[in-house]
């Protein structure tokens, strides 16, 4: 009888949590990618007047436009361009990259400057994941200590999308999670990387018979690529890369601001938001050739 009871437990408590998650519908999920698109008037068009943004840094003039009647974070040695704007008193950067507005959230890795850096933008026209994005902004605002996310895992259309923020709520180990789920296939693009534990994740993978490969930008610390390359694992030198992007098995995208680092997962203001579809991962798989 004890393990029909154990079953019984775990049944509820799987139809108990499935039952918390929101289920919605709505305009499909955008994908963008610069500089081939014009980002940054992608951006002015999302916030158009008004907006609630956290952005890392802002000197394109088009944006800084569109945000005179916006409540605006940015870290703070980039307050300077922008006329009203507050920086987090934290210890390490504000390095997010997203806006809320009107049950909607822009974000992946575009800070609106004049790089022609390649970077992603996702944008989601989700109550629930909006819900989530103030939250975080109004803690960035207000200063006010760190709380859970509301609603870290919604259904929207056809796609699961989870979203964490760090420091508070491990970056790291959401990524370690989503990677260690791969079977097939794990291909990514990253600007910046030196965290070791998702190196030796992707080491394993590799050696397990998981097809590992990727874009890095050449400014980024040698360690964990020659610790890539010396396993066997094939990546490509792109000094325009800018995104933080892992595609899993071409059905699971991670992207947002968080860069796989020690200051990225433990110091900094990051998001990063977590894809299961496949209509979005072919999409980032056309852009990077999976």
């Amino acid at each position: 009888m004890r393990p029909i009871a154990s079953v019984l437990l775990s049944v509820i408590f799987f139809l108990a949590s499935c039952s918390q998650v929101p289920q919605e519908s709505g305009p499909p999920i955008e994908v963008h990618f610069c500089p081939r698109e014009d980002c940054a008037q992608l951006l002015a068009s999302f916030i158009n007047g008004s907006a609630d943004c956290a952005l890392y840094d802002v000197s394109r003039q088009v944006v800084k436009d569109a945000l005179q009647e916006a409540r605006v974070v940015t870290e703070q040695r980039n307050r300077h361009h922008l006329p009203v704007a507050r920086a987090p008193l934290r210890p390490g950067l504000m390095h997010d990259k997203f806006c809320v507005k009107d049950g909607a959230v822009w974000t992946g890795s575009y800070n609106p400057t004049n790089s022609s850096l390649h970077n992603n933008i996702i944008v989601i026209h989700s109550k629930s994941l909006a819900r989530n994005f103030g939250d975080e902004f109004e803690e960035l605002w207000t200063g006010r200590s760190d709380r859970k996310v509301r609603h870290p895992i919604v259904r929207y259309n056809n796609a699961t999308v989870e979203t964490r923020f760090c420091p508070e709520d491990g970056c790291e180990r959401r990524v370690l999670d989503a990677l260690s789920r791969a079977n097939t296939s794990i291909r990514f693009a990253l600007y910046s990387f030196t965290s070791d534990a998702i190196s030796d994740l992707l080491v394993a993978k590799h050696r397990a018979g998981v097809r590992v490969s990727g874009l890095v930008g050449t400014r980024n610390r040698w360690d964990e690529f020659d610790k890539l390359r010396g396993a066997g694992i094939a990546f490509v030198h792109n000094a325009s890369i800018h995104d933080k992007v892992f595609i899993i098995d071409n059905r699971t995208v991670i992207t947002g601001s968080y860069n796989p680092t020690g200051n990225g997962d433990g110091r900094n203001d990051e998001n990063v938001v977590i894809i299961s579809d496949e209509h979005i991962s072919s999409t980032f798989c056309e852009e990077f050739g999976c």
